[in-house]
């Protein structure tokens, strides 16, 4: 899609199924088949993956990361997966074309890319990624797994510690915390032009109208709760659309106050 100057495209790097519970701690199974978000056996079906965005410079950024190729990291069911080297090939990418990488959060179906068989896979990115994510994933004992595959990638990370940070003139850059300790929200501006790319700030366009589910993975349910209602307010007045990594075919939604979650 185009932006002013830029181009966004969604990259698939796999799909999940899982259990609602998996995603939605409280969400009424009335309420999640009214909203469609069950599939076959009454589970969830939905993509993970990356955003690439072409910068009117020559910027090259890729939005979060997928999952990776092993399905062992992800910890759901993940039948496709390992799929965004092709889908960027497709767009005529290498992986050392790629000159930044914004990370959204460190949860595994968002970084598994970020580094594989220990060596760092886009060498010539800059790696942005909040100061607090760091700490709680990079240097506690809260996921291992995921601490061990960040190791590699700590010469090349840049941590960003203030409420928000312009990383182009087109791309800032702003803590909302709630699902992580440092999750963030991107928004890309060129023009007239505005898009937000929310990480798991929502799973799904069904939470613009249902913000008060609980996300079971997340760290402070209450405070990612208020940062969806600050987020689903600030889109509405600024007429921004939301597009986040999970959503169906990761298309861009409407947040408006009649029809909030219709794709534009």
């Amino acid at each position: 899609m185009r932006l002013g100057e830029l181009l966004v495209a969604p990259l698939v790097d796999g799909h999940a199924i899982m259990e609602p519970e998996g995603i939605f701690l409280d969400a009424p199974a009335d309420g999640l088949r009214q909203e469609g978000l069950l599939g076959s056996g009454g589970l969830l079906e939905f993509p993970y993956g990356s955003f690439l965005v072409r910068g009117p410079a020559g910027e090259v950024v890729l939005f979060d990361l997928g999952a990776g190729p092993d399905p062992g990291f992800f910890p759901f069911a993940a039948p496709r997966h390992g799929l965004l080297p092709s889908a960027l090939a497709s767009h005529s990418v290498g992986e050392a074309d790629v000159t930044d990488v914004v990370l959204s959060h460190l949860h595994a179906d968002h970084m598994g890319w970020a580094t594989v068989d220990g060596q760092v896979r886009f060498t010539s990115a800059r790696h942005h990624v909040h100061a607090a994510d760091w700490q709680h994933f990079a240097e506690s004992d809260a996921s291992p797994h995921i601490r061990a595959r960040l190791a590699p990638l700590l010469p090349r990370v840049h941590l960003w510690s203030a409420p928000s940070v312009e990383l182009f003139p087109w791309l800032t850059v702003t803590v909302a915390p709630g699902h992580t300790p440092g999750s963030a929200v991107a928004e890309l501006e060129s023009g007239t032009d505005r898009l937000a790319l929310v990480g798991d700030l929502m799973h799904d366009p069904a939470l613009i109208r249902h913000p008060d589910w609980a996300g079971a993975s997340d760290w402070d349910a209450g405070l990612a709760i208020a940062e969806r209602r600050a987020w689903t307010a600030r889109c509405r007045a600024r007429n921004t659309p939301i597009v986040g990594a999970h959503f169906p075919a990761m298309l861009p939604v409407a947040v408006d106050g009649e029809h909030g979650g219709d794709r534009v």
